[in-house]
């Protein structure tokens, strides 16, 4: 009886594992979907890709969920179903890279929107807008490379390079901002927008908190 418990336990965690990782397939599999569909039209903003882009960032949040639900069960197992689960190499490698695969895929779906944008707004003959957009998402992207690789080397000696909260504001700053890009109201005939600004200030917003959170993160890995 106790076997049984102990595999239900286990296919119960594999299922909310494997589920957030669909999830983050979903994301990064669509990012460059996303990022044609962009340069391809000299209109490309709608209310329809700014629900899209909402219901995609959602599911970071239901990753989350899963991810919650799966420790939580994880902390209430048994030493015996604890044996059964980490004598599987498949969900124990799953469960350690859950949080990278899930970090990862919002960064893809980013800077694929980001640099999506740029390249239509300079296509569109708006050059500074896309410019301010490029370098801004370079830098940001740069920073995201180099704390990815600090993150996997200090795994590979144990230690935990979690998204440290400064990250995580950035990384919601960055979201509010692809979305406010790519909506209607970003679109004018005049070189001043109410939309533009904000996504100008999102931006200028998202390459500060990028560099204070990669120096935080650097000198967390260092402790």
């Amino acid at each position: 009886m106790q076997n049984k418990e102990a595999l239900e336990l286990k296919q119960q965690i594999a299922h909310y594992q494997y589920t957030a990782d669909a999830l983050c397939e979903l994301r990064t599999s669509i990012a460059p979907v996303l990022a044609q569909d962009i340069v391809s039209h000299e209109d490309y903003r709608s209310w329809g890709m700014v629900g899209l882009l909402g219901m995609l960032y959602a599911t970071d949040k239901l990753d989350g969920m899963l991810a919650n639900r799966r420790a939580s069960l994880m902390n209430t197992a048994d030493d015996a179903s604890k044996s059964l689960i980490e004598s599987d190499g498949r969900l124990m490698d799953a469960i350690n890279q859950g949080g990278r695969k899930d970090d990862k895929a919002d960064k893809a779906l980013t800077h694929a929107v980001l640099l999506s944008i740029a390249t239509r707004e300079v296509l569109n003959e708006n050059i500074g807008y896309g410019a301010l957009i490029a370098g801004a998402d370079a830098v940001m992207y740069a920073r995201d490379v180099v704390v990815g690789k600090m993150r996997d080397r200090a795994a590979l000696i144990g230690k935990k390079g979690d998204a440290r909260k400064l990250g995580k504001y950035k990384q919601g700053l960055l979201v509010l901002t692809a979305m406010t890009a790519v909506a209607p109201y970003t679109e004018t005939s005049t070189k001043k927008s109410v939309g533009r600004t904000v996504v100008k200030a999102g931006l200028l917003g998202g390459v500060a908190l990028s560099l204070v959170s990669g120096i935080d993160q650097a000198r967390n890995l260092k402790k």
